[in-house]
């Protein structure tokens, strides 16, 4: 032993090798995790958006039958919805009959067009 106090360059070497390594993987966590908060946050807004525009559908009066119904809300997310007779229920007494309302709704996530489907019923105008 030379009595010198201390590490060696080697010791040092293995210490900050190890400790890269720990720092990486802590790292890459932290990236995927941040990458999960973002796709839930931007699927909670898609969700949000897409409950608007089934509200929108809904109170329009009248209701186009048959027809396609197309939205925005920005040039990221849109959506798409026909209303269609659901004849298994026949009419009431006033003359109604049940609606079935379809909606696409659809948004883009990292470049990826990402879809949500949406259905309702809806009881139609009547005399």
């Amino acid at each position: 032993m030379s009595g010198h106090r201390g590490f060696s360059l080697l010791e040092m070497t293995v210490a900050t090798l190890l400790l890269t390594v720990a720092a990486t993987g802590i790292l890459g966590a932290v990236g995927e995790s941040l990458a999960a908060v973002r796709s839930t946050r931007e699927r909670e807004v898609a969700i949000e958006l897409s409950r608007s525009a089934m509200n929108e559908i809904l109170t329009m009066r009248p209701l186009p039958v048959g027809e396609q119904v197309r939205g925005s809300f920005s040039g990221r997310s849109g959506w798409l919805a026909v209303a269609e007779s659901d004849d298994r229920f026949g009419t009431d007494a006033n003359g109604a009959r049940l609606l079935l309302i379809r909606l696409e709704f659809w948004w883009l996530e990292e470049g990826e067009r990402k879809t949500m489907a949406l259905e309702t019923r809806r009881r139609s105008g009547g005399r």
